[in-house]
């Protein structure tokens, strides 16, 4: 049976992501001056070591190993909210956009149209 994607393309995957993190996060930075997209940059960056450690992991125990998947689900989950809080700190604004404004884009003759009809 063959492989759909070998290991070295998706090495060569997550390095070409890498590079393209670099561009964009160096973009985000200079040009642009959006720490959000700097942000995002730097995401696509941190592939290659993640890449990296969950191969390490399933190399270590095995791609069958239920442990294996434990250890980098917890692995993930941790780096996950862990970079959440960065975000947030570093960013201020949330991947899930959590608080926004629902009346962005309403004029306020829509709104009163709104509550207008509401009311009747």
């Amino acid at each position: 049976m063959k492989e759909m994607i070998t290991r070295p393309q998706a090495n060569m995957l997550i390095l070409g992501l890498c590079a393209i993190g670099v561009v964009v996060a160096l973009l985000g930075w200079k040009v642009i001056r959006s720490r959000e997209v700097t942000g995002y940059g730097v995401i696509l960056v941190l592939c290659e070591p993640l890449w990296l450690m969950y191969n390490v992991i399933e190399d270590a125990f095995g791609l069958d190993s239920i442990k294996a998947l434990l250890i980098n689900a917890a692995l993930f989950i941790a780096l996950g909210l862990a970079g959440r809080v960065a975000w947030m700190n570093w960013v201020g604004t949330s991947f899930l956009d959590d608080n926004t404004d629902q009346t962005a884009g309403i004029s306020e003759v829509d709104a009163m149209e709104d509550n207008d009809a509401a009311a009747v």
